[in-house]
């Protein structure tokens, strides 16, 4: 008798173990709820919100809900014509249940008067852009044409016709990444791990933190892209960044307002 009852309270142990242990384990994937309003704190109806291939819309009361989402590091990105782009990121676990914020404030709208002319003014901060693409002398240029021409949803889909780039997905980040082949890093133990070879991005002339999210920048802000495969093909103007851009610079220039 006391055997038998040995035995159920063994089984009763490792079943509650079991069923603990799953308790711990987080959910593969889940949905995060949230809002987006303006500067005054008003519902924003309309807003795109996006984390890697997920995306949907806030309703007329700035509420929306994101589903389908793997649990971990995630960005989301948030976007409305005639308002400034705005991003979070955070650690994703559909148990904490989560709310997600946007202040979405209005992007400047005011508009110098232009003179319509047969050859159109390019500014000076534009015009280095300008005659590197004409001399293509080892990079490779995308213009405000070619972008309209394309339709790109995201700035990164930009990016997938380029020779030698491949866009990949870091936790809800696109990254572009050298097909020319992998970085070798040294490790304190004297190895040499194989990691993929991001290429660095900057804007405006100016080079962005490492794995800078690129897709904060809407498409119709763009003037155009250039492009190089390392850094010996780099120009003199961007010969500070040699050293930061080993597997490669995408710049992106955006247009005048």
């Amino acid at each position: 008798m006391s055997k038998y009852l040995f035995g159920l309270n063994a089984f009763a142990m490792i079943a509650t173990s079991c069923f603990s242990h799953a308790l711990a384990q987080s959910p593969r994937t889940g949905s995060i709820v949230g809002l987006a309003v303006d500067e005054r704190n008003r519902p924003l109806a309309g807003v795109e919100i996006r984390s890697g291939s997920r995306a949907t819309e806030t309703g007329v009361d700035g509420r929306f809900v994101l589903d389908s989402l793997e649990t971990g590091r995630r960005q989301f990105l948030a976007r409305r014509v005639g308002y400034s782009p705005e991003s979070l990121t955070v650690n994703f676990d559909p148990r904490k249940n989560d709310t997600l914020q946007f202040v979405m404030y209005a992007a400047a709208t005011t508009l110098d008067r232009l003179d319509v002319v047969d050859n159109p003014i390019v500014s000076a901060r534009l015009e280095g852009f300008e005659r590197r693409r004409e001399r293509r002398n080892g990079g490779q240029f995308i213009t405000r044409s070619d972008i309209e021409h394309r339709m790109p949803q995201v700035t990164s889909d930009i990016m997938r016709r380029l020779q030698g780039v491949r866009i990949v997905d870091s936790m809800g980040v696109q990254l572009p990444v050298s097909t020319r082949g992998p970085k070798m890093t040294l490790t304190s133990r004297g190895g040499s791990p194989i990691a993929p070879c991001v290429l660095r991005v900057g804007v405006d002339g100016m080079l962005k933190e490492p794995y800078f999210p690129m897709n904060t920048i809407p498409v119709e802000d763009i003037h155009g892209v250039e492009v190089y495969s390392g850094a010996a093909t780099l120009p003199p103007e961007f010969g500070g960044a040699r050293k930061d851009a080993g597997c490669g610079l995408i710049m992106i220039w955006t247009r005048s307002r």
